[in-house]
């Protein structure tokens, strides 16, 4: 029998953390036009991650770190190197 995912407690970890472990492999429901973080560089991800959540301040050094600390890993070749906003749209590149 399948059991049903388990609803990320947000409340818990700092948001970049919840974030990254949420996104990281894919999305779903209203975020579902979002890549997986996995395919990001590390610039890239930091570009997105000040855009999505811009109360949380990050630098690339410690973005690095969150994402080590966790365990989540890149794919060999990350496909989106940069992130532009404009207006209320989030450009992948």
């Amino acid at each position: 029998m399948r059991t049903k995912p388990q609803i990320v407690d947000w409340s818990r970890c700092p948001s970049i953390a919840c974030v990254l472990v949420d996104f990281w492999i894919g999305s779903r429901g209203d975020y579902a036009h979002i890549p997986p973080l996995c395919f990001f560089t590390d610039q890239a991800l930091l570009d997105f991650c000040d855009a999505a959540i811009p109360e949380e301040e990050s630098s690339f050094d410690s973005l690095r770190k969150v994402r080590q600390r966790l365990g989540l890993k890149h794919t060999a070749r990350p496909m989106i190197k940069t992130v532009l906003i404009k207006s209320n749209s989030i450009l992948f590149g």
